[in-house]
């Protein structure tokens, strides 16, 4: 008897977990299937529109002056480099007409080719010449006429490209920019961005196939456009040559501009973005 007991006893127990395990199983596909649910997103929320920016920069054509502690410092480096230096060719050569002068002065027959020219004549000849030299001025007629239409400004600094752009019924002074089109990549939506925005004339070198910064802003609520914002993706270029832009129905004005001329005519979180990634 104690077997067929046993049996049943084990049964009842078998019977119990496989309904304890269907309930069991019955609850996790129903949370899964709410969570599965949760995570569809609204099929009418408006998708993000891309934009490609280009930071065009005119590089500094003369180097910058030195401040006090870069002129002593250079002070020290010339003065060690005079003590442990050896003697120039020049200064070998001028020794040798000192020789030759005295020798010249102890034996009058010692022969002094007098049409050779000699170090010291060299020399007099350089200083003339160096003091009939005027260098460049550092400080251009667009400098002095503050003309910020013009890349011969500030010769020292570098300078960057802004435009004041036509942003729907506004305008606000940005970086070339244009809304990426489908098909292409962002490298080759920059290099349109250059010619649509600036013309065809403007010859610049983008620097490398990834952007360099990214900003992003939302359009107005009251705004038609299909798009909930804009995410603008920034390129750097340098500018190759002289060129002049062109203004027109969606570029209005341009400017070159150093840094901390940009921080006063940009939007302050405009500017916040794009200071992240432009450098002197």
């Amino acid at each position: 008897m104690a077997a067929p007991m046993g049996i049943l006893c084990f049964k009842s127990i078998l019977r119990k977990a496989h309904v304890l395990r269907y309930q069991g199983s019955k609850h996790m596909r129903k949370h899964f299937s709410t969570n599965e649910n949760a995570q569809i997103l609204p099929q009418s929320k408006k998708p993000w529109q891309l934009i490609t920016a280009v930071c065009v920069e005119r590089t500094p054509v003369v180097s910058a002056e030195m401040n006090e502690i870069e002129r002593r410092y250079n002070a020290m480096l010339v003065e060690m480099e005079l003590e442990r230096s050896l003697l120039s060719d020049h200064e070998v050569r001028h020794k040798q007409d000192l020789l030759r002068a005295q020798k010249q002065k102890e034996n009058e027959d010692f022969d002094l080719d007098s049409s050779m020219q000699t170090a010291q004549d060299f020399e007099d000849a350089a200083v003339e010449e160096f003091q009939n030299f005027s260098p460049a001025s550092r400080v251009t007629d667009a400098d002095r006429n503050n003309d910020r239409q013009s890349i011969h400004r500030k010769l020292d600094r570098k300078l960057l490209l802004v435009v004041k752009q036509k942003l729907g019924n506004d305008s606000q002074w940005v970086f070339p920019h244009a809304a990426w089109c489908e098909g292409q990549s962002l490298r080759e939506s920059a290099e349109g961005t250059l010619s649509r925005r600036c013309g065809a004339r403007v010859e610049a070198q983008i620097l490398g196939n990834a952007p360099i910064g990214f900003y992003k802003y939302k359009y107005p609520t009251s705004s038609t456009a299909p798009y909930v914002g804009g995410k603008i993706f920034f390129y750097t270029a340098q500018l190759l040559k002289d060129c002049t832009l062109q203004t027109g129905d969606d570029v209005l004005d341009y400017l070159w501009l150093t840094r901390e001329e940009l921080a006063e005519l940009l939007a302050p979180e405009y500017y916040k973005a794009i200071n992240k990634f432009v450098f002197e």
